[in-house]
């Protein structure tokens, strides 16, 4: 019998505008601000993002960790480089 996978749940908060940014991107790349790296080193493959909308106060989606993590500096948040 396989065994089953070890998944972490994180949650993560949003605003409409990080999530619009999101979904512009491709919706495949999920970000942090640098103070964030030591969370980010973290997340593994197949871990779960629970999605909470601020300002909305819902949860919204569920995003599963398909990749390692790295760093660049591409924008794709209009609030900044995460």
């Amino acid at each position: 019998m396989a065994k089953p996978l070890e998944r972490n749940f994180y949650l993560t908060v949003w605003h409409p505008d990080t999530w619009r940014d999101f979904l512009d991107a491709g919706g495949d790349t999920y970000g942090l601000p640098e103070r964030y790296q030591a969370l980010a080193a973290k997340l593994k493959v197949s871990d779960y993002l629970i999605c909470y909308l601020a300002g909305r106060s819902e949860f919204f989606a569920v995003l599963e960790v398909a990749g390692s993590n790295f760093y660049d500096t591409r924008l794709i948040w209009s609030a900044g480089v995460y």
